[in-house]
């Protein structure tokens, strides 16, 4: 008996997964049979036992029931497109033609990646140390509770930094989630360390918020920190520059203006880039290449191409999607561009003692705002602004003082401006803005405990374009906090995460669908680290308990959030995650009916039947039968040998061998329930055998 086949489990990232959703109507792809439609659960009772199935709809309305346990097989395709092709259950040849295409094109991506993966593993670096006490002398300035991601992310970055090989990292989370804290500790690392850092943002009001903010933390610990903007003079610009060059200031924070060839360090050890979507891949090549400093990448809402690194692994990923304890998801509510809707909207935040952020998309429409405004509410402070107003500074410094009730501007404040008293934020014409720019721009109310609305507004005589009805639609499906990750993944499927190692698309996301692109791109890396120009053979493991084996909708009656786990728990790989998220399901929802018990232990047997190579499992109600893929098992010597092992005997477990080496494993049950407990023990052992062995 040969080596064994290496099984296929779906896992394109834990992470993706679970913040993946599917909807009804939405495009998926099947790994076996292609793209299809979504029509939801269904439950079905065969022989008395009740099962979950998805139900996907093919070409021609031929439609496929996929058991709930094969969910990873079903992957969200991910376009908005509304002429996909879907494909055929009858002419399967097409789809696996098609895919197995990308397949090989997807090897010489796999191929540059690695090449770009090994040249950074080869600057090696001296690894940075902690002066414990000074550290936590530090950490005592963030006067809030961290949250759990928060210091997972922290403990991230401090590892890497620690390392021999420069950080390259990714945090993603949403506004106000924490992301500045993690720079700090980064940053206060770097300091220690005698290096300096760079903060690159992309503009003068998320700059300044940063030079503000880095002031205060550092106050007391003796760090020159200086920022490179329009907001400082010529006078001051030379000076900085002179510093830096000479090693004077520590940290610098600036713009565009910080990627200015004028600027020479005399030792950079750590870049933080925030809000990378305003910057172009060429600007931030630049910086990799005049350092071997570690990168720390911040973003709500990371560009395709970054998430795509990230998601492959290429980049490090750490996620913020815990929001801070008494933070409360922003209503959105669409409305049209009348005074009946806005006047009341606005009065009523004024009246709470808090403030309204009035956002144009064009500069030529601030004039015409601000006028309106004025009319309607004449009593009420109003100021505007744009990204080249030359009182920018000082209108932000009086809105943040609250001499300002309403700051009229383009989408100049989607980043950086951080006014607690600001929670009611309306858009004007918010078709001419982008995904991300209107989830960013959501993002600046709601920063403190009270209830925060975002009016999305629409002109009754205007038709909103299929795009723009798209994003209306996502944006209030992501009316959760953390969801800036989800559209981000919603972003990478709209535009295309584009070739990996250059700016062009690649296309090939169109052709089998976001997240099985992902799982194949993977499998490449992996072919390629293994030498193989051939992918490796895959099966699916066929477990029948003979129970029923689901989430009962008496326990869970919203379908989104049975699939939500369904796809949660079909993604797990190992025992802590499986105990984590059960632990987590009965806090949520209570004790742990029977039926989803089943579906623990069944998703836990299926891990390791195919760790162990088998392909088939059935219990019976005098023992269970199971048979090898393809008849092949790691040893065959110590197969025969567990099967007849004391261990089996004393549980009572009758071994018999039948001609088609189907392998019958012969116990009487007392009780139905004692089944699937022993059978998990029996898979979980002889997969610990096999593995054990075979190792040694």
């Amino acid at each position: 008996m040969s080596e064994r086949a290496v099984s296929h489990s779906r896992s394109v990232s834990d992470v993706f997964k679970e913040f993946s959703q599917l909807s009804i109507g939405d495009y998926v792809v099947h790994e076996r049979h292609g793209i299809a439609i979504y029509d939801g659960l269904i439950n079905i009772e065969v022989s008395g036992i009740c099962h979950d199935f998805l139900v996907l709809i093919f070409r021609n309305d031929d439609r496929l029931y996929v058991p709930v346990e094969d969910i990873s097989l079903v992957s969200r395709y991910g376009d908005e497109n509304l002429s996909i092709e879907l494909d055929s259950l009858k002419k399967g040849e097409r789809w696996s033609n098609r895919r197995d295409t990308i397949r090989k094109k997807l090897l010489i991506i796999a191929n540059n990646l690695l090449q770009l993966e090994a040249k950074r593993k080869l600057l090696k670096i001296e690894p940075y140390t902690i002066n414990k006490q000074e550290y936590e002398e530090f950490c005592k300035g963030f006067g809030y509770v961290e949250t759990d991601d928060q210091r997972r992310a922290i403990a991230d970055v401090i590892s890497d930094m620690q390392g021999s090989v420069p950080m390259d990292r990714l945090v993603c989370g949403d506004v106000g989630f924490g992301k500045t804290e993690v720079a700090l500790r980064a940053a206060f690392v770097a300091i220690s360390n005698g290096k300096q850092v760079a903060l690159l943002a992309p503009t003068t009001i998320l700059v300044a918020q940063h030079f503000k903010t880095f002031l205060n933390r550092f106050a007391e610990f003796g760090v020159k920190i200086c920022q490179l903007s329009r907001f400082v003079t010529n006078t001051e610009f030379a000076r900085n520059v002179t510093q830096i060059k000479n090693g004077e200031i520590q940290i610098v924070i600036g713009t565009h203006a910080l990627l200015s060839s004028r600027i020479k360090f005399a030792e950079l050890g750590l870049v933080i880039i925030d809000e990378e979507h305003h910057f172009g891949v060429k600007q931030k090549e630049n910086l990799r290449r005049i350092s071997q400093a570690h990168f720390l990448t911040l973003s709500a809402t990371p560009i395709p191409r970054t998430l795509q690194l990230a998601m492959t692994g290429i980049r490090e990923l750490s996620l913020l999607t815990k929001p801070p304890v008494d933070r409360l998801p922003v209503k959105t509510i669409i409305c049209e561009f009348e005074e009946a809707d806005i006047r009341p909207a606005i009065e009523m935040e004024i009246q709470r003692g808090g403030q309204v952020f009035f956002v144009v998309p064009r500069v030529e429409y601030l004039d015409r705002a601000f006028q309106f405004l004025r009319e309607i509410v004449p009593d009420i402070r109003i100021d505007r602004i744009h990204g080249q107003s030359q009182n920018l500074d000082k209108v932000i410094e009086k809105f943040y003082n609250q001499e300002i009730d309403i700051l009229v501007s383009t989408n100049i404040i989607d980043s950086g401006i951080d006014i607690p008293k600001a929670n009611t934020i309306l858009i004007y014409r918010f078709d001419l803005f982008g995904l991300s720019q209107l989830y960013q721009l959501r993002g600046r109310v709601g920063r403190s405990g009270i209830q925060a609305f975002a009016y999305f507004l629409v002109q009754a005589e205007r038709e909103l374009s299929q795009g723009a009805q798209r994003r209306l639609e996502l944006m209030q499906s992501l009316d959760k906090l953390g969801s800036g990750f989800t559209l981000a993944s919603h972003d990478l499927d709209i535009r295309g995460a584009g070739n990996l190692i250059g700016e062009e698309q690649s296309g090939y996301i169109k052709e089998v669908g976001i997240e099985l692109y992902q799982s194949m791109l993977k499998e490449a890396v992996l072919m390629v680290k293994a030498g193989r120009s051939t992918p490796f053979e895959r099966f699916d493991s066929q477990i029948s308990l003979g129970v029923s084996t689901l989430i009962p909708e008496s326990y869970i009656a919203d379908q989104n959030v049975r699939l939500m786990l369904y796809r949660r728990i079909g993604g797990i790989t190992d025992n802590l995650e499986f105990d984590l998220l059960y632990a987590e399901i009965w806090e949520k929802f209570g004790s742990i009916p029977p039926e989803l018990d089943n579906l623990f232990i069944l998703i836990k047997i299926q891990l390791h039947c195919k760790a162990a190579n088998i392909v088939k499992l059935a219990i019976g109600s005098s023992g269970l039968t199971f048979s090898f893929y393809k008849n092949r098992c790691k040893d065959a010597a110590i197969l025969l040998q567990y099967l007849q092992s004391d261990e089996l005997k004393d549980a009572n477990w009758v071994p018999k061998i039948r001609s088609d080496h189907t392998i019958v494993m012969i116990k009487k049950w007392k009780r139905i329930e004692d089944r699937t407990r022993d059978v998990l023990d029996f898979t979980q052992n002889l997969h610990a055998t096999l593995d054990q062995n075979h190792s040694e």
